[in-house]
């Protein structure tokens, strides 16, 4: 095995167990399987890191969560490139067996991935991100989304986050507060009767900014059915706090001003025309826009 290959799956260029209050500035590291590898020491584990101006530069992981709990700190100006031709390459990785950590990072940037820029697997565990920058991540070819968070984890973006290509930003999984529109495939109902055959509801989307979630919905009901008494739409994400209200255009056949209204714990958009009745005919387009807050 030569140098290089060593390198790249053994070679951690720091490892942090037990350690209060770091603090840690210009730090540049080539061909490492980790820039900075944080662990369970046998005392202890990482408080309150302070990283600044950091550059990890063809190598696998950039900061290394593995298998560590209740480690915390901030990144200040952070890069990272993955090398070309080596697998599972991520910028922040906090791995299965971990919990509980939180992470805020500042000015981040990252290329030429594996995999994800950013994956958070575990459990309960928090990134918080602004100014951020994921370019040709899953050079796998394997599906890879930029920004992954499993089940209980989160991943909060602040600001328009600037990756590409775009056609797979961002995992379905876990919770990602993010200011950019995700899809999602509506599931519609009515409040009576039943409608016979749907047409289009995967162009739906929403986004959510701090503690307010903006959708969009644009679906097509091709045979209403029996259907009577409103339209209804699944929100995307979290439970309603309050009641709010939208609006929207039947646009394939009427022509009609909608009313969209989400009431709260009812966790459904209400769709009815502008007069309360009943908004769908055969073959119509109904789209609209609203926000509510969460609880």
């Amino acid at each position: 095995m030569n140098v290089h290959t060593y390198c790249m799956n053994n070679m951690d260029a720091i490892i942090s167990g037990r350690n209060d209050n770091p603090m840690l500035s210009n730090i540049f590291t080539i061909f490492a399987r980790a820039g900075i590898r944080f662990v369970n020491g046998a005392g202890g584990i990482t408080s309150k890191v302070h990283l600044s101006n950091c550059d990890f530069d063809r190598g696998a992981f950039g900061i290394w969560y593995d298998s560590v709990n209740n480690t915390t700190g901030q990144i200040v100006n952070m890069t990272h490139q993955g090398e070309n031709g080596f697998a599972g390459s991520k910028a922040i990785f906090i791995n299965g067996t971990s919990t509980n950590n939180y992470l805020e990072v500042s000015n981040m940037r990252t290329m030429l991935c594996s995999q994800n820029g950013i994956r958070v697997e575990g459990t309960n565990n928090t990134i918080k991100i602004n100014n951020l920058g994921i370019h040709n991540y899953d050079q796998s070819g394997a599906g890879f989304p930029a920004i992954e968070a499993y089940s209980t984890n989160t991943i909060e973006v602040t600001g328009f986050p600037d990756i590409s290509p775009t056609n797979n930003k961002y995992g379905i999984t876990g919770t990602l507060l993010i200011d950019d529109w995700r899809r999602f495939t509506a599931v519609v109902s009515c409040v009576s009767g039943a409608i016979t055959t749907l047409g289009d509801t995967d162009d739906c989307y929403y986004k959510v900014i701090g503690k307010v979630v903006h959708v969009k919905i644009n679906i097509r009901i091709i045979d209403i059915g029996t259907s009577s008494g409103g339209v209804t739409v699944n929100i995307p994400y979290g439970t309603i706090s309050s009641l709010n209200n939208g609006h929207g255009r039947e646009v394939n056949v009427n022509g009609k001003a909608l009313n969209l209204y989400a009431a709260l714990n009812q966790n459904k958009i209400n769709i009815f025309n502008y007069d309360n009745s009943h908004p769908a005919v055969n073959g119509c387009r109904l789209t609209g826009i609203i926000q509510y807050a969460l609880q």
